[in-house]
């Protein structure tokens, strides 16, 4: 057998048929070498005939699949309905939900208009031109169908029936209106804030009875910060504060329950926390020397300023931390701005101070200055230095300047360290003397423990200072004059006595008249009659000092204490009380509050002479500058006697 070879392919044929060429064909040519010992009739018409059959092949397949491709098509879609109905929903302001239905019939083109018949279910409440039956709609021509539209208002979601005639035949298709969405807004998507909390506020349409969430991305997951209850028919407004405290950005959501109109609705934004700038607190000063008269002063410069708040603080050994002690506001400039504080009323010592400054929600970080020491000095130039008997001081008419329970404005009040201060600086002392269950003497103003005096043992504890004894008195301590500072020691009469017996004049406030021949008897076994006064707010406690010095063979110094209630009457029966004493036998000792000796004491003693008054409560040196060196005015009793009397001096 012969063979013809073309490129690709190899034709066979018999060794005795020749190989002819039937015809020109282009896609079947064979080299002369090829061709050689092949039938003609091979050539050309056995390809003819197999591309013809692939070609009808390729044809046949492709009708079968669109065929088999459309039939499943006609399969899915199935025949249009005749109605096709479809509806959106929003809230109105009024609460009520409104929703939108269109209407599409498909019907054969058979005119511009055509009419359905469209009503509402009552139990949808619906507003009132739809509740008096079906109304007509007319539907217009467009895109192969016959279209339209109507509005629902209604209280509850609507249900509406569209009915109509296609193809002859009535239709008719029920549909609900779907919840509203859209119903809550933030007006916010992104903010920057500076250390405050960001003020989020939202909008929920309709309020009915729904939980508004604020929420945090914690990871993969959203954490409830806050929740808000709201109800009523209409729009909401629901506040939130986002707390943005640490740099960075955080995402956070609001989130709306659904409800029988609205769907469930989350509105999201991020909040971003700018670092604060830097706040720089630069005090003017390392050292301060303060006096009685000089207390000294402390400034810094505070940058930034904007209205910050700024502390004074001093460190409290005690506490172990630094307390704010006074408080302003810096200047309202966004620059540097410079506070200046006066120190306030200490003990004589060192005391350390700041200035501090608190972080300021938008504005700056919290700041402080240096620390800077205080030296205070207290002068010893009372006008009782070296006097040791109140006839000493009447003979050289000394001034009675009285350190009221032992100057609690610088010392823990009635304590053992203000008695000592006072009396080293020139100041007579006032005592309150009260008695314990054991019939113990102590020094103290009020009848429990709770605002003066503490135990350690019981921190927060109250006792009567009838119900205790000695053993319970001696535990305790006096609480210090400010906050942060020193405690005290609390004395009882007789340690007092022995303490400061015959080196201070003292007034000893005889708080019942029981105690007074217990008093007089302790000042006549020592031999102090002299140094003391006793003072009572009854005549009746101030003639039984009188009479129990008499019966000791003592001449005691006493002096009635005028209470508030005694000038709580019209003018003349003031005055007429007034007479009434002087003409009793108090020549001086008197005693009563600044207020009351300003206002009546000192007219009536201008008018009508008589005596002199020592008030107390004074606090500044402009209350007594005039009075000093009066024959009516016999000195001052001060919770600071150091500070105006040192004023007093200096004027």
């Amino acid at each position: 057998m012969q063979s013809a070879r073309r490129t690709g392919y190899t034709i066979r044929v018999p060794p005795s048929q020749t190989p002819r060429v039937l015809g020109p064909n282009p896609r079947l040519q064979l080299t002369p070498r090829a061709a050689h010992g092949v039938p003609a009739r091979f050539r050309s018409a056995r390809c003819a005939r197999l591309f013809t059959a692939v070609a009808v092949a390729v044809v046949a397949l492709a009708g079968i699949w669109a065929l088999h491709v459309a039939a499943a098509g006609n399969a899915q879609a199935g025949p249009r309905p005749a109605i096709e109905v479809s509806a959106t929903s929003r809230i109105a302001k009024s609460g009520a939900i409104k929703s939108r239905y269109s209407v599409s019939v498909n019907a054969k083109h058979a005119g511009k208009y055509k009419t359905v018949r469209v009503a509402v279910r009552k139990s949808s409440k619906p507003a009132k031109r739809w509740r008096q039956g079906a109304r007509s709609v007319r539907l217009t021509w467009k895109s192969g169908a016959y279209r339209g539209s109507f509005a629902v208002t209604s209280r509850f979601r609507p249900v509406a029936v569209v009915s109509a005639q296609v193809r002859g035949k009535q239709v008719t298709v029920k549909k609900k209106g779907p919840r509203a969405g859209d119903t809550l807004a933030t007006g916010r998507n992104f903010s920057t804030v500076r250390g405050r909390p960001l003020a989020v506020s939202i909008s929920v349409l309709p309020a009915r009875a729904r939980v508004v969430k604020l929420q945090r991305l914690a990871g993969s997951r959203w954490q409830t910060a806050q929740v808000r209850r709201i109800s009523g028919s209409k729009r909401a407004t629901v506040k939130f504060q986002v707390a943005a405290s640490t740099p960075g950005q955080t995402r956070w959501r609001v989130t709306a329950n659904k409800t029988t109109l609205a769907r469930s609705e989350v509105a999201a934004f991020t909040v971003e926390v700018a670092p604060l700038p830097i706040s720089r607190v630069a005090a003017n000063t390392s050292q301060i020397s303060a006096t009685s008269r000089t207390p000294g002063t402390v400034s810094a410069v505070i940058n930034p300023s904007r209205s910050r708040t700024v502390n004074l603080q001093e460190y409290s050994v005690r506490l172990g931390r630094w307390v704010t002690q006074k408080t302003k506001k810096a200047g309202p400039q966004a620059g540097a701005s410079k506070v200046t504080f006066t120190l306030p009323e200490r003990p004589a010592g060192t005391s350390s101070w700041r200035i501090q400054v608190p972080e300021k929600l938008g504005t700056g970080t919290s700041g402080a200055s240096s620390s800077v020491t205080a030296t205070t000095t207290l002068e010893a130039n009372g006008p009782l230095l070296g006097i040791d008997s109140y006839a000493s001081a009447r003979s050289l008419a000394a001034p009675f300047v009285v350190a009221h329970r032992g100057g609690p404005a610088r010392y823990p009040e009635s304590s053992k360290e203000g008695y000592a201060a006072a009396a080293a600086a020139g100041f007579a002392v006032e005592v309150d003397l009260r008695v314990l269950a054991d019939g113990t003497l102590v020094v103290n103003h009020d009848t429990t423990t709770g605002r003066t005096l503490y135990d350690p043992a019981a921190p927060g504890a109250s006792y009567a200072l009838k119900d205790i004894d000695l053993a319970t008195w001696s535990r305790l301590e006096t609480g210090p004059a400010y906050e942060g500072g020193p405690t005290g020691t609390p004395l009882t009469f007789d340690q007092f006595l022995d303490e400061f017996g015959g080196r201070v004049l003292f007034i000893a406030d005889i708080k019942s008249s029981a105690l007074v021949k217990q008093v007089v008897n302790k000042l006549a076994d020592r031999g102090l009659a002299d140094t003391a006064i006793l003072q009572s707010t009854s005549d009746e406690g101030v003639r039984n000092a009188l009479a129990q010095g008499e019966q000791r063979g003592v001449n005691i110094n006493a002096r009635r204490l005028l209470a508030a209630d005694f000038f709580q009457a019209p003018a003349a029966t003031v005055n007429a009380r007034l007479k009434s004493l002087f003409a009793g036998g108090y020549r001086d000792l008197l005693g009563c509050s600044y207020k009351n000796m300003a206002a009546t004491v000192l007219p009536y003693l201008e008018k009508n002479g008589g005596g002199s008054v020592i008030p107390y409560g004074v606090t500044e040196s402009g209350q007594v500058i005039g009075l000093i060196g009066r024959s009516d005015f016999g000195g001052f009793s001060s919770d600071d006697p150091w500070s105006v009397w040192s004023h007093v001096q200096g004027s």
